[in-house]
């Protein structure tokens, strides 16, 4: 069955999407660094980041399974993924990103 999407209301569903993703995770704000952990082990001790921002140099790191992960959920390609979660991320943190770094790029 296919669905017709509107460009508006897929990217409110991207937008959702991040915005629970985060709900889950720890922010740290240590120093000029905004950074995102996620729990790996279910017993709480061990944690990985997904995303990590440099105040210095605006550089903005996505973990390269975050990204791939969101890529394929929603079929945007990978630059057009990390596009939109800067945005994102921009938005939430109020920040602006001057560049960014991911292996799936």
């Amino acid at each position: 069955m296919k669905y017709i999407i509107s460009e508006s209301r897929l990217n409110e569903f991207m937008n959702d999407y991040l915005n629970s993703f985060l709900e889950e995770k720890i922010v740290s704000r240590v120093d000029h660094y905004i950074v995102v952990s996620d729990n790996v082990e279910s017993d709480g001790d061990e944690w990985r980041d997904v995303m990590e921002f440099d105040r210095n140099d605006g550089r903005l790191w996505v973990h390269h399974d975050f990204l791939r992960q969101f890529d394929d959920l929603f079929g945007r390609g990978p630059q057009e993924s990390m596009n939109i979660i800067t945005n994102w991320f921009e938005n939430h943190f109020d920040v602006k990103s001057k560049y960014q770094e991911s292996k799936y790029l």
